[in-house]
This record gives C-alpha cells, structure tokens and sequence, in this order.
C-alpha cells in the first residue's frame, strides 16, 4: 500500500534517508565551520586539497572537491582576494592557470587544520567504530570517488 502521496515503502525509506542524510550534513557543516579559523567549510576543503596535492590547475581542484566549475570559480575569487591563494598563467599554455597556497594561505590552514580534527572528532565521538564504518561504506556506494562516476550511472552494488 502507498503513502501519503503514494509513494512505496521503498520511496519513503529513500526520502527518510535523504532528509536524515541532508540534515546531518547541515548540522556537521555548520558546527566544523566555526571551528576553521574564519574560513567557509568549502573554503577549507579547497586548500586541504592544494596543500596535499601541490598546485593544480582549476579543472583538477574542482575535480577532487566534486565541485562545478563557475562555484570554483567562485570560491577561488574569494581565496585570491584574501591572500589566502596565488593564481599564475603556465607559459607555455596560457589557458592552464595553476592554483597554489600563497604563504599566508599555508599558515591559516595550519591553524584551522587543528580545530577542524577536534571538531570532526566530537562530532562522532558518541558513534562506534562499526557504525563510522558502515556509513562510510554506505557514502562511498552512494558516490564513488570517481568525479564522473555515480552507483546510478554506473550501476556498481559494491558491498561493504
């Protein structure tokens, strides 16, 4: 028998997950964003992933951070304009523009970085390891590591 607006139980379990999933998210984001010494959860991500990856060009960042190209393009402006990011053409193909962490930037992600990992931790110290675990498992079918690859499109069923 059907739902409210005759969904199946399969539906409803879907849409309990994604509002369970999505609030979550939202709870998480905006208590590690307080944490981060000024900077945007986003804003964060970006320059973890340069510091550990060393200057990419703007097509990669995106890549990594599973982001679109004009929200990067957005985020790295707001980067460039604080200091926090330098942007040079490459001469020998002037459409490639590299991305690295100015000095400035090194040193504000190395005081965020701390207050991130406390933060991080408290937020699921009350969870057990297993649990931890098998939704990680459940976020890596949902969404592979792969920037153009989904479990949808690509019909994967990994199990954990």
């Amino acid at each position: 028998m059907g739902g409210q607006y005759g969904e199946s139980s399969r539906e409803r379990n879907v849409q309990e997950f994604w509002s369970s999933f999505s609030k979550a998210y939202d709870v998480v984001s905006r208590h590690l964003s307080k944490n981060l010494d000024g900077l945007t959860l986003p804003q964060f991500e970006i320059m973890r992933i340069i510091s550990e990856q060393g200057p990419l060009c703007q097509t990669e960042i995106a890549r990594c951070a599973l982001r679109s190209g004009p929200g990067m393009t957005s985020l790295l402006d707001a980067l460039e304009r604080s200091g926090l990011i330098a942007r040079t053409r490459r001469e020998d193909d002037r459409r490639y523009i590299v991305v690295e962490l100015t000095q400035q930037g090194v040193d504000r992600l190395d005081r965020a970085r701390p207050g991130f990992a406390r933060s991080l931790t408290a937020l699921f110290e009350h969870l057990p390891d297993e649990d931890l675990r098998k939704a990680a498992g459940i976020c890596r079918r949902i969404a592979p590591w792969h920037p153009h690859e989904s479990a949808v499109e690509s019909g994967s069923r990994e199990s954990e």
